[in-house]
């Protein structure tokens, strides 16, 4: 009896399946209160998710711009001789070399070896600063703006110098701090401040 029973509704639903007829007013309507409760938990979860990338993307871009100007300024320091830095204004700072160290050789009773010389030369400068320009604040290194997505505005460039000379403010060794406040305006209301420091 009970299986007469499974056999007849399985064939009722195996008919209804197959049945061209559409659907009862009472499936659609579940089926409009089953999509209702779950569609805005998907909705939900489809913004936080944007929200999310979006918030970690400009976090990324605003970090490898700062690496970018940190590594660049870095460069400057290390990459050729220096004899001192000094201040040229509210966030700018110039690496000068006034002179050259050469090597000279001497030969002295059968002896031969090279003497240090100091030449004093046309003072080079490499300048890096702060600037705004068409709206945006960028970093600025020997004329050339460095180009990012970033906007630099509050950030800072300065120097410390432990032994510094109070009548001419030349520094031969210290510490270089940069401050980069970095936003993008018009794409997101996100910023992020990263410091870093470095000594010459």
């Amino acid at each position: 009896m009970k299986m007469k029973k499974q056999l007849h509704l399985m064939a009722r639903l195996k008919a209804k399946i197959y049945d061209k007829h559409g659907l009862t007013l009472v499936e659609i309507l579940a089926a409009i209160t089953i999509f209702a409760i779950l569609a805005p938990i998907i909705w939900g979860v489809l913004v936080t998710g944007q929200k999310i990338y979006v918030k970690q993307s400009t976090e990324v871009q605003f970090r490898d711009d700062a690496d970018y100007v940190v590594t660049l300024v870095m460069n400057e320091f290390y990459s050729e001789p220096f004899n001192y830095v000094e201040k040229c204004g509210k966030n700018c700072i110039k690496i000068i070399q006034s002179e050259r160290t050469t090597l000279a050789p001497v030969e002295k009773d059968s002896l031969k070896y090279y003497e240090v010389e100091k030449e004093e030369i046309t003072a080079e400068e490499t300048r890096i600063e702060i600037i705004e320009e068409n709206g945006k604040t960028s970093y600025k290194m020997n004329d050339q703006i460095l180009e990012t997505e970033s906007d630099f505005t509050g950030s800072t460039l300065e120097f410390f110098c432990p032994n510094e000379n109070k009548k001419d403010e030349k520094c031969s060794s210290g510490i270089i701090k940069l401050t980069n406040n970095m936003s993008q305006p018009g794409k997101t209301d996100q910023s992020l401040t990263l410091e870093s420091e470095f000594g010459f």
